[in-house]
């Protein structure tokens, strides 16, 4: 019993602390933020917050995995279908974003503060291995270039950049990620293959 109530006061710190971050980030606009001004919305104290997050970029890895648990339970499908299904949870996923809009601008934004993110890296090798699976003469760097790029066009940061930097609405901006993600496929089965060094180093 005691662990069970310790465990749902360290959900509610933590859930706090990464609320008014996201609101934070989102109101303001800013990535810059202050731990101590952090931890005063939150109500806790900025030693408690060290405690949660020792550093800032565990924050931002916490406002990932936050991000994910959030689309998760909204039904959002977080790590991709085969290739060719992939435009079709662009709709559903960037609707989500909508619905959790605070949410998703705020990791939109931190997630360019950090140069790596296990949530990053997660995705990306999925996508990665969905690129390998359907097209195996790729070359590594290439199934990772075109993994890369699929996971852009599917990502809150695409859904960010098409509606809150160049003004389209979510239905336009699903229509045109997914019709981005088609044309490369179509490229791909083509036999029209990016043209990348087959002997240069594998990114990490």
């Amino acid at each position: 019993m005691a662990d069970s109530l310790r465990d749902r006061q360290r959900k509610v710190a933590r859930d706090s602390i990464l609320t008014a971050l996201t609101d934070y980030v989102s109101e303001q606009r800013r990535i810059d933020f202050s731990v101590v001004e952090i931890a005063k919305r939150a109500g806790l104290s900025t030693r408690t917050l060290y405690n949660y997050f020792p550093t800032r970029n565990d924050l931002v890895e916490a406002v990932a995995d936050w991000t994910d648990e959030a689309m998760e339970e909204r039904g959002s499908t977080l790590l991709p279908p085969p290739l060719d299904q992939v435009s079709s949870v662009i709709g559903p996923n960037f609707a989500v974003f909508e619905q959790m809009s605070s949410i998703s601008t705020a990791f939109a934004r931190l997630d360019t503060a950090v140069s790596s993110t296990r949530s990053r890296e997660r995705r990306t090798e999925a996508f990665v291995a969905i690129v390998k699976e359907a097209f195996p003469d790729l070359t590594p760097r290439q199934s990772h270039a075109v993994g890369a790029l699929l996971r852009q066009l599917a990502s809150v940061k695409a859904w960010y950049l098409l509606t809150e930097e160049h003004g389209l609405n979510t239905p336009e901006a699903s229509a045109v990620a997914s019709w981005a993600v088609e044309q490369l496929v179509r490229s791909l089965r083509s036999g029209n293959f990016p043209a990348i060094e087959r002997d240069a180093e594998q990114p990490s």
